[in-house]
Order: C-alpha cells, then structure tokens, then sequence
C-alpha cells in the first residue's frame, strides 16, 4: 500500500497535508505479509531511505535513516518475502520537506482608527478592543497576534487572539475580548504550513485607557468682586 506519513511527523497547522518541517521524519508502511516479517525498502525518490525486516506482521514504522534538505519527495515501499519474493513498487505519496522559517513579520501597528484621543500615533487609546496591523508576511502561514499585560516583554500571561491565513503579505487582527486597562506589549508570531515559526518584535507601551476624567474648579475666594484678580485652581 502507498506509505503513510506518520501523524506525529506531519507538522503544521494541519496533521494531513503530508508538509513537516522534520528532516527525519517516519512512514507507516501497510500491506505487508500477515504471516512472515517481510524485509521492506522505503525508497525516496527512487533511493534507499531504510531498508531491514518489520518488527510485525501486516504493519510497521519506519524512519528514514539520513536527513533529508528541504524538498519534494516521493515516498514508495518495495517488500521482499522470506522467499525472496519481490514486490511491486508501491504506488508513492508526495511529501514535502521544509525546515526554511517563514519571513518574520512586521512589529505590531496600532491602527489609526483604534489609536483614540488627540493623537493617532501615540499608541494611547480607549478603545479597549484594539486592532492591529503587520506586514511582511508569506502567503499562507496562520497569524497569531498576541499581548502580554503590564508591557512585560517576558509576562508568562499571553492573550492569543486569533489563527488567521494570510492571504497576501498583510494582515490585520482584531481582539476578540475586551482588554483591562493596562499598558501592553504586542507581538505577531507566523506559522507556515510545515510547522515553522517567526515571532515579530514587540511593540511595547501601548496603554488602554477606558477612564473618564474628572476636574474640579477651585477659586481662591468664594466671594469675587469686580476689581479683585481671583486665583482658579484646576484639578484634573
């Protein structure tokens, strides 16, 4: 039967699309004798990548013995019986290699819109639902936008926001819960299909803000008269 790769193996955001960033991954070869321990080849692109008896009947694991470059392979399984009985070449399962980590994106953007009050670029906001922005990314890897609390590069606290496919080399991420008020530290990780991962710079010192101001108006005197020079003080 076509050799399988091993699940374990098959790195990424998906456990079946036969892409893993592991260079020495194994097979799950089927179809084997269900009688005798069969010596098996497991050929990559026509060569031998291992080559010795199962360890079971009818099913076994095998890893391939050398550490293979980022590439495209066809895996296939050749299985001679204990009479020397060779069999067909297996039909062959298309697999790809990579171990290149995607590009790292962009240090995190507060977005104009979401960037509140007298500047749009101070990231001093009080919208506690923020969005932001990054580029430089490949096409196809899955975005997370994470925030850790109190601007704490190291917090152990993280707030994953959301798993998106980016369609291009940008993206924009918006939270889906409400933040605390706080000073935060945001930062972009990318994940490609084979499971390798970049993580942006920070961006630090950003502050949510939801509280209302208060103010006060005191004057030196109560009782101000026309030719007097009152002293007003304002408290914020």
């Amino acid at each position: 039967a076509i050799p399988d790769l091993l699940g374990s193996d098959d790195l990424g955001f998906s456990g079946i699309d036969n892409k893993t960033n592991d260079i020495q991954p194994s097979f799950i070869a089927t179809g084997l004798s269900s009688i005798s321990r069969d010596h098996v080849q497991l050929l990559l692109n026509n060569s031998v990548y291992y080559s010795g008896y199962i360890s079971q009947i009818s099913t076994d694991t095998l890893q391939v013995n050398a550490l293979l470059n980022a590439d495209k392979y066809l895996a296939s399984i050749v299985a001679t019986d204990s009479a020397g009985n060779i069999s067909d070449t297996s039909n062959a399962l298309t697999v790809f290699i990579d171990d290149i980590p995607p590009s790292i994106p962009a240090t995190p953007d507060l977005i104009p819109s979401k960037d509140t009050g007298e500047s749009s670029s101070d990231n001093i906001t009080n919208d506690p639902i923020p969005t932001l922005s990054t580029t430089n990314l490949e096409s196809g890897s899955i975005i997370k936008l994470f925030a850790n609390a109190s601007d704490i590069i190291n917090n152990p606290t993280e707030f994953p926001v959301d798993t998106v496919a980016a369609a291009g080399s940008d993206i924009t991420l918006t939270y889906s819960v409400t933040l605390a008020d706080d000073i935060y530290a945001f930062s972009f990780t990318s994940e490609d299909t084979a499971g390798n991962t970049t993580q942006s710079n920070f961006l630090t010192g950003v502050r949510i803000d939801t509280e209302e101001p208060t103010a006060s108006i005191i004057p030196s005197d109560s009782l101000v008269r026309m030719e007097d020079t009152p002293v007003i003080t304002v408290t914020f």
